[in-house]
């Protein structure tokens, strides 16, 4: 048996300049955890409101769609559980999501990703503004905010856990240079 150690661990977050990583229910305070740490880390503010606002919509995928969910004493509801993870290249910051799914969910996530990176910049604009006015929020206006705030499309990927679930992994990149008119 391969076993990670403390030590397996440093190394793997070192070498994947992992900036930030959470696993297990997303609450509101786990978010005001984490957008407190990044403006630690980043002193760039509209990068680390960026990257922050990202993280949130992607939080908010996890307790909308994870096939796990907890009760949250803090949060008096139900949210799901999933993993976060914040890591840097050069150019980027990496916002990733992960979370098990019902397999009857995966076409229309699918279909919804790729309906977004396919808008170009004044649709997306559009979209969001025609799904702002109307009574009830869209799923879809998070994903299409992760593109407008990003500049980059949504890259996601799906792995089959077993005959009902799949663990869905979404990711966006922010550029460490983004202009501040997005």
């Amino acid at each position: 048996m391969n076993e990670l150690t403390a030590y397996g661990f440093a190394k793997l977050v070192e070498e994947n300049n992992i900036v930030l990583a959470f696993q297990g229910m997303m609450t509101n305070d786990i978010l005001s955890l984490i957008g407190k740490n990044l403006q630690k880390k980043h002193p760039d503010q509209v990068a680390s409101k960026r990257v922050f606002s990202i993280v949130v919509e992607l939080a908010q995928n996890i307790n909308l769609y994870s096939a796990e969910k907890s009760y949250s004493e803090s949060d008096k509801r139900e949210v799901g559980r999933g993993i976060i993870v914040i890591s840097e290249t050069a150019d980027f910051h990496v916002v990733s999501s992960g979370n098990l799914v019902e397999s009857h969910h995966v076409a229309d996530l699918t279909a919804r990703c790729q309906a977004v990176n396919q808008l170009t910049a004044q649709e997306l604009r559009d979209y969001f503004m025609e799904q702002r006015r109307l009574p009830e929020d869209q799923d879809s206006v998070g994903l299409v905010e992760m593109v407008r705030k990003s500049g980059n499309p949504l890259a996601f990927e799906l792995i089959d856990a077993d005959n009902n679930q799949t663990f869905f992994t979404l990711s966006v990149s922010v550029s460490k240079k983004a202009p501040t008119n997005l």
